[in-house]
C-alpha cells in the first residue's frame, strides 16, 4: 500500500525544482549558443564570419593602441591535413587568423591586415588577407623577388620584382594600378655615372627597400653590392622627382642607421667614432668618440639618437 503524506509534497515540490533548473538551463544554454561569440560554431557560416572578424578587429585594435603592429608574431602551424594555420600572437596567447594551403612567406602584419608571399598555380603572388580572412592578390608574378614594405596609411604597397631585370614598383592595390618606381639605373639618377663602373665591374646592384618616411611622403631605399648600400634614393609620392644620393666613398660595413626624415646616415667608423653624414650636403661630423665596435645605433625622431656602446651598457640619447 503506498502512503499519501508529508514525504510526497517534499517529492512533487523536488521534481517541481528540478524542472524548473532543467528547463532554465536549456533556455541558458540556448540563448549563450544563439548570442554568445563564443560559441558561435552553432550559427550560420555568416555568423561565424562576422563574429571572427570583430574578435580580430578588437586583438589588432589593442595591438596598435599599445605598440604597433610589430608586436604580433606571426606563427604558422601545419595541420594533419597539409593545411597551415595562421596564427597572430602578442604576450603569450596566439589568436587563429586563416587557414592556408600553402605556406606564406615574409609574412607581416600593417593597418589590419596579413600580408606575404604565396606559391600560386602560376608562380608566386604577393597576397594581403583582411581581418574577415578575405584573400586578394596584389602583385603574381613567375621569378618574383618580392622584398617589400606597405605603407602605413594609404592603400599602397612598394616591392622588388623580377620582370627579367630586377625593378621597384610603387603599386595601389585597391586601385590595382602601379604609380611609380623603376629598375637600378632609373634609381640612380644624378649619381648614375658614379655605378657604371661597378655595373661594369660586378653587374646589376640589388635593388633594397629601407622605409617610408614618417608621415607616408616618401620611400626610401638603397642599391647594394653585397648587402653594402653604393646609392641611397628617395621616391616622393607627390611627384617624379626621384633624388639619389652616393654612398660609394662611405664605408657602410660596420653599424649605421638612416634617418628617413631628415636624410641623414649616422655610422660607426674604425677610428672609433659616431660620425653623422648629410646625404643632401655631402658633409659629415664626428658626433661621440671612444665608441666600441658594434654599437647599437638607433633614431629616435629627426634630430635624436640613441646607441648603445656595448653589449651590457646603458643606452646615451644625444641630440643633433
Amino acid at each position: 500500500m503506498r502512503m499519501f503524506g508529508r514525504h510526497d509534497n517534499i517529492d512533487k515540490r523536488f521534481i517541481s525544482i528540478i524542472g524548473l533548473l532543467t528547463l532554465y538551463a536549456v533556455a541558458t544554454t540556448a540563448y549563450i549558443f544563439t548570442f554568445s561569440p563564443k560559441f558561435a560554431f552553432l550559427a550560420d557560416e555568416n555568423q561565424k564570419a562576422m563574429n571572427r572578424a570583430i574578435d580580430l578587429e578588437y586583438k589588432l585594435r589593442e595591438l596598435t593602441a599599445v605598440d604597433g603592429d610589430t608586436s604580433f608574431e606571426i606563427l604558422q602551424r601545419e595541420t594533419l591535413t597539409g593545411e597551415k594555420n595562421i596564427y597572430l600572437k602578442r604576450s603569450s596567447k596566439p589568436y587563429f587568423f586563416r587557414a592556408l594551403d600553402t605556406e606564406l612567406q615574409k609574412p607581416s602584419v600593417v593597418g589590419g591586415r596579413l600580408y606575404g608571399i604565396r606559391e600560386k598555380d602560376q608562380g608566386s603572388a604577393l597576397v594581403h588577407i583582411d581581418i574577415a580572412g578575405e584573400e586578394k592578390t596584389v602583385y603574381g608574378s613567375a621569378n618574383p623577388t618580392f622584398n617589400y614594405i606597405v605603407h602605413p596609411y594609404q592603400p599602397l604597397l612598394a616591392f622588388v620584382a623580377n620582370f627579367g631585370n630586377e625593378a621597384l614598383v610603387i603599386r595601389n592595390y585597391e586601385e590595382d594600378r602601379s604609380i611609380a618606381g623603376g629598375e637600378w639605373y632609373e634609381l640612380s639618377r644624378e649619381v648614375l655615372e658614379d655605378m657604371k663602373p661597378y655595373d661594369r665591374k660586378w653587374g646589376r646592384p640589388d635593388i633594397s627597400l629601407i622605409s617610408w618616411t614618417s608621415d607616408g611622403e616618401a620611400l626610401w631605399g638603397s642599391l647594394n653590392y653585397k648587402d653594402n648600400p653604393y646609392v641611397f634614393f628617395r621616391i616622393p609620392l607627390s611627384s617624379d622627382d626621384i633624388a639619389s644620393y652616393s654612398a660609394i666613398n662611405l664605408d657602410l660595413r660596420g653599424p649605421y642607421a638612416l634617418n628617413v626624415d631628415a636624410g641623414l646616415i649616422l655610422r660607426w667608423t674604425r677610428a672609433s667614432t659616431l660620425n653623422l653624414y648629410d646625404l643632401d650636403l655631402g658633409e659629415e661630423t664626428v658626433v661621440a668618440t671612444n665608441v666600441p665596435p658594434n654599437p647599437e645605433i638607433k633614431w629616435l625622431s629627426a634630430d635624436t639618437f640613441e646607441y648603445i656602446p656595448a653589449k651590457g651598457t646603458t643606452k646615451i640619447v644625444q641630440k643633433i
